[in-house]
């Protein structure tokens, strides 16, 4: 059995609105049984409203964890100007991140967003689209497997389907994607 943590802030707790779930951990589950015949036990460490300021602040529970795949999470709220992360800081919060987890590290960028549907005018998905660059870059300066949520998000037609009322949170659909996304991505590195 694999062990995966997946270490993140709203999205990655399953916030649903009110609370969080295990969404997230039921359709990963799911989708590396029954697509790939992985058995996989997998940890949330989501928290909501965290950025990479924060997260640094909490590793070491993923750190000790010492799991197979760490799959890093983050920059939704990094990239919203009320959280004053930096582009710099970003990068380097990731940096710190990566250094300090044992296992495989998988990054996923930050999924693009509603900007209809937000309720803040601060959230954008042109911030977003300059926190997924960086997220790239770290990846490729670590030589690190990657998932861009984002672009995957943007060029699917329906990526409304995706999110919430409020732009920003997944649906279910959004989960089943994001689930998929990850699975095939393991499936590929254990090949």
């Amino acid at each position: 059995m694999i062990k995966i943590a997946i270490f993140g802030d709203s999205i990655t707790a399953g916030w649903n609105g009110q609370a969080a779930t295990n969404i997230l951990k039921r359709e990963l589950e799911s989708a590396l049984k029954n697509q790939y015949g992985f058995s996989a036990e997998v940890i949330l460490f989501g928290v909501p409203g965290n950025d990479t300021n924060d997260a640094i602040k909490r590793i070491e529970p993923v750190k000790n964890l010492n799991a197979d795949y760490n799959i890093v999470f983050f920059g939704a709220n990094d990239a919203s100007a009320h959280h004053e992360v930096t582009l710099a800081d970003f990068q380097a919060n990731l940096d710190l991140i990566i250094d300090e987890l044992m296992g495989q590290v998988v990054l996923i960028t930050p999924p693009a967003v509603n900007e209809q549907r937000l309720n803040v005018a601060d959230r954008n998905n042109q911030n977003i689209e300059a926190y997924r660059a960086v997220t790239l870059a770290v990846a490729e300066k670590h030589h690190l497997p990657m998932i861009d949520l984002y672009q995957q998000m943007t060029v699917y037609p329906g990526t409304n389907e995706f999110l919430q009322g409020d732009g920003l949170h997944f649906t279910k659909a959004g989960y089943e994607l994001l689930a998929f996304l990850i699975a095939a991505k393991l499936k590929s590195l254990r090949s």
